[in-house]
């Protein structure tokens, strides 16, 4: 009868150990897809889940750790933690799949109600640039456990100034990023310098490709970043599929040609203009009756924020025709 009871026991404890680390357990899940110059293509699968904290890895998920694999020598991607790139230490775990800690610990805590999400990073072998990377915006925004997160953005390095303020980098050739609600895609390109490989701080890693003598290749990697604040401009964000009308900050005539006038009477200053991939185009410090010309801007969607005058942010859109 113990012994009954003991093996029940056993059998109980390991079915909540396996149940809690199952498929079913994953609060969110995001597929990315790679493609090169010549349409070689790829795909990566990410997530996160309240059951798994730090480098673990589980094969309950899906996870496989191909870290000692060596790459495709044409093309290859793979997903791993972007906190190796942060603290220093060494990659655990590089595979098709990912799933990282979604809450604050095991606590149940959701990233909306201030939990957090780790952060990703991809891992590109690519010998025919550039690589063009895509996602489902709508995807992204209309998933709950995702949609309090509109600061998410991919990346092309560690930099400090790709990171903090990407929309800004244009001092740095080569550097840019996208907002993960705003648009669907991007395209990344090597960073120009004399070798042709991007040595820029904490934008590579070395991994065996196949075929290859050289175990010290040079692999670009790709952050991607869940913030809920911060990251500008993904914060603000919107829904590009509602009706081109701004949403608390209203500007007209929507479409525009030649000059934008905002509504409202506490919309006067700090003006940005952001492109639907939310590179910063265009900024001003003060708006009067006049408007602000938008004529040169090309053709299309455009992101708005302004800084109002009672200390609010407000936010919109408009088309450029």
């Amino acid at each position: 009868m113990k012994k009954s009871i003991l093996f029940w026991a056993i059998v109980f404890f390991y079915g909540i150990s396996f149940s809690a680390f199952s498929q079913d357990s994953i609060a969110y899940e995001m597929t990315f897809y790679f493609e090169d110059a010549i349409g070689n293509k790829d795909t990566i699968e990410i997530g996160g889940s309240p059951y798994t904290e730090g480098e673990a890895y589980f094969s309950a998920f899906g996870e496989i750790n191909l870290i000692e694999e060596p790459f495709d020598s044409v093309f290859e991607v793979r997903v791993g933690s972007a906190s190796p790139y942060f603290t220093g230490n060494e990659l655990f775990y590089l595979g098709k799949k990912r799933i990282l800690e979604y809450t604050n610990g095991n606590n149940g805590t959701p990233a909306s109600q201030g939990g957090r999400i780790d952060n990703f990073a991809f891992f590109a072998n690519c010998e025919n640039p550039p690589l063009t990377v895509r996602w489902s915006s709508r995807e992204f925004r209309q998933d709950p456990a995702l949609s309090a997160l509109m600061g998410a953005g991919i990346v092309n390095s560690y930099a400090p100034a790709t990171v903090e303020e990407w929309d800004n980098a244009g001092i740095l050739p080569g550097l840019g990023g996208a907002c993960i609600g705003a648009t669907d895609s991007v395209s990344f390109s090597p960073f120009p310098n004399s070798s042709g490989v991007d040595y820029l701080f904490e934008s590579y890693g070395f991994y065996p490709i196949e075929g290859s003598a050289n175990l010290q290749d040079t692999i670009p990697v790709y952050y991607l970043y869940f913030e809920r604040t911060g990251f500008p401009p993904c914060g603000m964000v919107t829904d590009v599929e509602s009706p081109l009308t701004a949403s608390e900050l209203t500007v007209y005539p929507n479409p525009a040609q030649n000059r934008l006038f905002l509504n409202g009477s506490n919309a006067r200053g700090d003006l940005r203009i952001y492109s639907i991939g939310g590179a910063l185009v265009a900024s001003y410090a003060s708006i009067g009756k006049e408007g602000v010309d938008v004529g040169k801007l090309p053709p299309g969607v455009y992101l708005l924020q302004s800084l109002e005058t009672d200390g609010t942010i407000s936010s919109g859109k408009f088309v450029k025709q």
